[in-house]
């Protein structure tokens, strides 16, 4: 049988590995315990290319639609980032110390693969908003651990307050959600308000810095963890 191309619902993808391959994007493991490679196409659809029947029998059984999920209180918004935050995401990740997209070659695909695999059953990507976007937040589950990544880029129009309001809404919405023990991040040595949140919402940080290795040089982090009973 010939190999055809079919789209792979991120609903139903656990998570994401490596591509042993150098030409591969990702390997993906599905809902239903089957693995395979997948790739984004120029939409931000994921799709792989198969000749096997079982595989092609189960995803021609599932819709493509997206779990779209928002949290919000009061004037703070999260809602699941989406191919249409492609441009802003991309903005920040440029500016960013860390990450410095702006020194990567065809940094916009980068992005877009980026997005494409962010939302599975095990992980989610919200971007932050009031009136206009502030930042993200996401989380991926590792075992019985969620794994948060925090970033405001724009800390001129968010209140110290509102922060710890946004980690109190995926904090609730994580217990709700998944049966956990604890909640870390890895939070920047320069990005103290974010730290003085997660000391604030009760996480307990370790004096050991992680330091990693940069385009430019090297970049330090805290880890904050919060034991969940």
């Amino acid at each position: 049988m010939d190999s055809i191309k079919l789209i792979v619902p991120r609903n139903i993808v656990l998570r994401h590995g490596q591509h042993p391959e150098l030409y591969g994007e990702s390997i993906a493991e599905l809902e239903n315990g089957m693995v395979t490679d997948v790739y984004t196409d120029e939409n931000g659809l994921l799709f792989t290319i198969t000749n096997d029947n079982d595989l092609i029998e189960y995803l021609d059984r599932i819709p493509n639609t997206d779990n779209i999920i928002t949290l919000s209180d009061s004037e703070i918004h999260l809602k699941t980032l989406m191919m249409t935050d492609l441009n802003t995401l991309h903005q920040w990740l440029s500016l960013s110390p860390f990450y410095r997209y702006d020194l990567l070659e065809d940094s916009k695909r980068i992005t877009l693969e980026f997005i494409s695999k962010a939302n599975t059953l095990l992980s989610h990507l919200f971007i932050i908003s009031k009136e206009h976007s502030l930042g993200t937040i996401s989380y991926s589950i590792i075992d019985k651990v969620a794994v948060l990544d925090f970033c405001i880029y724009e800390h001129k129009d968010i209140l110290d307050n509102e922060l710890d309001l946004i980690l109190k809404m995926i904090i609730e919405h994580l217990k709700s959600k998944y049966k956990i023990l604890s909640i870390v991040s890895l939070v920047f040595d320069f990005d103290l308000r974010i730290a003085e949140a997660f000391n604030r919402c009760g996480f307990k940080k370790k004096r050991k810095p992680v330091v990693y290795p940069t385009i430019t040089g090297h970049q330090a982090s805290f880890e904050f963890e919060m034991k969940i009973k």
